[in-house]
């Protein structure tokens, strides 16, 4: 793939977005426009719903035990028209715009969206288990299984859901991407770089290697380090990967990183801060500027791999 920048980029996937995606995402906006003229509608019958219940509790439900507790039920009734509204017209207009756009922006980069196998979802699970992301999480949702041959080497890219608690119970999701690919560089040595999130158990060992102290006191504040080969791990964290490292952590695509290397794998993962593909029906489905956004984050997982120079 073309290494562009970023103004070169915008004017190629201009040309792009307007020759591939605008004739099929413009007849949405149709169905959007209906959609918000239907809420506010909607709006307006809530509005006055309520305003009718008031009215008629102040005037003959003065005498009524426990009104505070009837006003404060009619109050907690107002999301659920507006829930089951987005559910049943909002849902099916974002999932046709996912379906419709997803693959061409996929078709843009030449990446391939494959099946996921059981002994991979296994691998995917394992591995975040293994990172502590989201300490606990009991449902793995795996959104996209992609992969690109990139410059000689198969780069797998997972999108992830990472959720606590268990059917419709389950809170606190964490998108993520995990990336892996091979390099046979890193055959014999294991080193993992994880964001610092908790310094007294950060100290400790890491899936049984020892922390490693690099010398840098600005890095160890960002990033802990853990490895079965501290000599190798200190020539890949010379001064140039520290400093590309810190520049990364810097960009606010994603809030927590990790990247290790595995026997002969090279694993990153991005918690992020949104789904990688989110089409928001409050913007224009015509709008270039959401799917230019999406564009620079795909061609942000290539960045890193360059600039950290992991191929």
């Amino acid at each position: 793939m073309e290494e562009y920048t970023e103004e070169t980029q915008r004017e190629t996937f201009y040309d792009y977005y307007v020759r591939e995606i605008e004739p099929d995402v413009i007849k949405y906006e149709f169905q959007r426009n209906k959609l918000k003229n239907m809420f506010i509608k909607l709006c307006c019958i809530i509005a006055v719903f309520i305003c009718v219940c008031f009215w008629l509790l102040s005037k003959y439900g003065t005498e009524l035990i426990g009104l505070g507790n009837i006003k404060f039920k009619i109050i907690c009734l107002i999301p659920i028209p507006i829930v089951l509204f987005y559910i049943k017209y909002v849902t099916p207009l974002i999932d046709s715009i996912t379906n419709k756009v997803t693959p061409k922006l996929l078709k843009y980069f030449d990446i391939k969206k494959l099946e996921i196998s059981k002994d991979k979802e296994e691998f995917i699970d394992r591995y975040l288990r293994s990172l502590e992301i989201n300490p606990g999480f009991h449902y793995l949702s795996i959104e996209n299984n992609l992969k690109k041959q990139y410059k000689g080497t198969d780069i797998n890219i997972i999108e992830v859901n990472i959720c606590k608690g268990q059917g419709r119970y389950r809170s606190n999701t964490s998108p993520g991407i995990l990336i892996y690919f091979k390099n046979p560089n890193t055959e014999k040595t294991e080193l993992v770089i994880k964001q610092n999130e908790n310094f007294i158990k950060n100290a400790l060992q890491y899936n049984g290697l020892p922390p490693l102290k690099i010398g840098n006191s600005q890095f160890e504040r960002v990033f802990n380090v853990y490895t079965d080969n501290p000599e190798y791990a200190k020539n890949i964290l010379n001064h140039n990967f520290i400093k590309k490292l810190l520049i990364l952590k810097q960009n606010n695509k994603y809030s927590s990183f990790s990247l290790s290397f595995e026997k002969n794998n090279v694993n990153i993962f991005l918690e992020l801060n949104k789904n990688l593909f989110q089409y928001s029906p409050l913007r224009k489905t015509y709008d270039f500027e959401q799917y230019k956004e999406i564009v620079s984050n795909i061609q942000y997982i290539f960045n890193i791999i360059d600039d950290l120079e992991l191929i």
